[in-house]
């Protein structure tokens, strides 16, 4: 196996190295890869590594993606996202520095702390890159890391579902599995349209809605990088399953008569940035009674919304 190197700086700005040995699995070319679609792969990789991570959309074309952890007490760890997987040039180095400058700048509006910052791009350091890097951040009291090819390589490895569903059809094959779903069990998952389901798939006979709905939900764990079912079959709906505080988390049931079995789906979110990046959407209708409990509930919340 190939023995990987993780570029870090220490407190004093000196360079520090940490072995890492990549899996027994095909290195990709990132440099192939629209910058979008890199970007857009490591920002999930990390959000997946860190449940509790999310994206920061700029509004400034300045390029590249920011996603932050929440630590608590308003402090924050930061990562930078860049495309760039070949030699930098001064305009790649002065993208970079907009960036590292505008998230001190998004910071201290909103009373955050940073704690550390990582610049994530599928490349390793030259000396030169180093020197400079050191340079950018040896001024700032947080930790700065430079997350190269060796962590992309390993998130490669850890990840099979996100760089399938981003970079090698994973995302199409992965909606027409979800349609099959749907017309097995005639309950709708995240980004399925109904009138396609029932076109494209026929509803199987109940007797071999069990046998079929277990296959798929193994097919569906096996690709969606965003979101985790748990399908049961019975009698009656199924108890949403107990999931703590943390990641997966449940975000949605939702049960379905075939014949005379109840089909229950729970959707349990992989990460926090799951509901942001594929949205979960339900139509639905909401009856209380006038005047009562329920009504005044209904109505506050709505408000609240309206506020908020």
């Amino acid at each position: 196996m190939e023995n990987l190197t993780a570029m870090k700086r220490g407190g004093n700005g000196s360079t520090i190295c940490s072995g890492l040995e990549a899996l027994a699995v095909s290195r990709i070319p990132w440099s192939r890869y629209e910058g979008n679609d890199v970007e857009a792969v490591a920002a999930m990789c990390i959000c997946r590594e860190r449940p509790t991570a999310r994206r920061i959309r700029p509004s400034q074309g300045d390029g590249g993606i920011d996603v932050y952890v929440p630590l608590g007490d308003n402090r924050v760890e930061v990562y930078q996202v860049k495309k760039f997987a070949e030699n930098l040039t001064s305009n790649h180095l002065g993208q970079i520095s907009k960036s590292y400058n505008r998230i001190k700048d998004y910071a201290t509006e909103r009373g955050w702390t940073i704690q550390a910052w990582h610049l994530t791009m599928p490349l390793d350091p030259t000396p030169e890159n180093d020197e400079w890097f050191a340079g950018l951040t040896g001024d700032d009291p947080f930790e700065a890391t430079w997350q190269g090819l060796s962590v992309f390589d390993n998130w490669a490895a850890d990840y099979g579902q996100v760089i399938d569903y981003y970079l090698e059809g994973g995302k199409s094959r992965l909606g027409q599995d979800m349609s099959r779903f749907a017309a097995t069990a005639s309950i709708l998952l995240p980004g399925v349209n109904a009138d396609d389901a029932e076109r494209a798939f026929t509803t199987l006979e109940p007797a071999t809605v069990r046998d079929r709905l277990a296959l798929l939900r193994a097919t569906l764990n096996d690709a969606d990088p965003h979101y985790l079912y748990d399908i049961a079959v019975g009698s009656s709906p199924a108890a949403p399953p107990i999931t703590g505080d943390g990641y997966p988390a449940l975000v949605a049931s939702v049960s379905s008569n075939v014949d005379d079995q109840v089909v229950t789906v729970h959707i349990l979110a992989r990460c926090a940035e799951s509901l942001l990046e594929r949205p979960i959407s339900h139509e639905g209708t909401i009856v209380v009674a006038r005047g009562s409990d329920e009504e005044r509930e209904w109505q506050r919340f709505l408000v609240s919304r309206v506020v908020s």
